[in-house]
């Protein structure tokens, strides 16, 4: 049985929710996203406010046709969830964010790779991770928690202070004073 479930997985199945078993979840996000215009979100911030912003209720109550009345805590789902906290132009900038800098890299990894760079690893690895992220279960623990949310703009820091490496000087030494002449 299971074999038989296994050639049935379709793009689609796992995009709408169906072959996950989230399918009635992303259907109540949808349904969310259509009852208000969202072009400035509710924010994010403590359980009930996000509460508030996902579910229209602080009791983070959800009416389901099979299921009934019941609690959620988000909808397992960050791309349904950013336009709620920030809203349509703050969801689309929290993803470029994170797009940009995996563009970044992989021009970095590139460009490293061509020069023979040591960076390359380092390039490549942050790479992989922010692929994985965006693709990958675990992030929906940002909307969950303020502290993951933390450490992944920790993350996005490091990713660009990397990329500033591949712009910067080879020569000389980086604790120079300026006027100062290098010692040789």
């Amino acid at each position: 049985e299971k074999l038989s479930s296994i050639e049935n997985i379709s793009v689609d199945g796992v995009i709408g929710g169906d072959m996950i078993d989230r399918g009635w979840v992303f259907d109540l996000a949808i349904r969310r996203l259509s009852e208000e215009s969202w072009v400035v979100g509710r924010g994010y911030g403590i359980a009930s406010e996000n509460a508030l912003a996902l579910t229209g209720s602080r009791l983070s109550t959800v009416s389901n046709s099979k299921l009934g009345i019941f609690q959620i805590a988000d909808f397992h789902n960050l791309y349904y969830e950013l336009p709620m906290f920030y809203g349509w132009i703050g969801a689309v900038c929290f993803v470029s964010l994170v797009l940009i800098v995996v563009i970044k890299l992989i021009q970095a990894f590139a460009k490293a790779l061509r020069n023979n760079n040591e960076l390359a690893s380092l390039y490549l690895g942050l790479t992989v991770a922010w692929v994985s992220f965006l693709v990958d279960e675990w992030k929906i623990a940002l909307p969950r928690s303020s502290g993951v949310f933390a450490l992944m703009m920790m993350w996005l820091g490091i990713s660009y202070a990397a990329l500033r490496l591949s712009g910067a000087k080879t020569t000389g030494s980086i604790l120079e004073r300026p006027g100062r002449r290098p010692s040789i």
